[in-house]
């Protein structure tokens, strides 16, 4: 690729908005992300990222608990358990974003991981009960479109309780009257 090419795509780069493209010489195209630019061949599938447990589209992986599950071919797995004796201040200043301190007795229906629906909601925890559709928050949270639909939820029933890696959901919160609480990790592969 010459000189020019590359000056052009230095100029679109400075001012173009997330998920724009521009054409480069060779059937390359150049794609601005969040936090990357792509250059690929025009209508390549994007490469999955490193570091995020994805699931195919209409995969539902019912969990065990407590145990441990694997979310198959992304290898990642599941680990659920008891957190008897934990305190408020260790689950308050919990700063893993794969794990998640969840009441126990706030999931009337089995623990499932499976990919969003459309026109999904939540209510992330600090907003108060305030819900958000899951397409909004993913978008404010800087998740790449590509992956949106492929990001695994942590559900009971229809309910969302978790957006893994980012946000619990207000309801499945521990609070100081819980009795049965849950630990939740998402391990990624060893």
């Amino acid at each position: 690729i010459g000189f020019e090419p590359v000056s052009q795509a230095v100029d679109f780069c400075e001012r173009a908005e997330v998920r724009q493209q521009r054409s480069l010489p060779g059937k390359l195209a150049l794609t601005v992300d969040y936090e990357h630019l792509i250059i690929a061949p025009v209508g390549a599938e994007p490469q999955p990222p490193k570091g995020l447990p994805l699931l195919r589209h209409s995969q539902s992986i019912p969990l065990v608990v407590p145990g441990d599950t694997s979310l198959g071919e992304c290898g990642w797995s599941v680990q659920i358990d008891p957190a008897g004796d934990v305190r408020m201040k260790s689950i308050r200043s919990n700063r893993d974003r794969w794990k998640a301190y969840l009441d126990a007795d706030r999931m009337p229906e089995p623990l499932r991981l499976r990919p969003r629906l459309r026109g999904e909601r939540f209510q992330p925890l600090g907003m108060n009960g305030d819900s958000q559709s899951l397409t909004d928050f993913m978008t404010n949270a800087r998740i790449p479109q590509a992956w949106r639909s492929r990001l695994p939820l942590l559900v009971s029933g229809e309910r969302v309780l978790w957006v893994p890696g980012w946000r619990l959901d207000q309801r499945a919160r521990v609070r100081c009257s819980s009795r049965r609480i849950l630990r939740i990790r998402m391990l990624p592969p060893a």
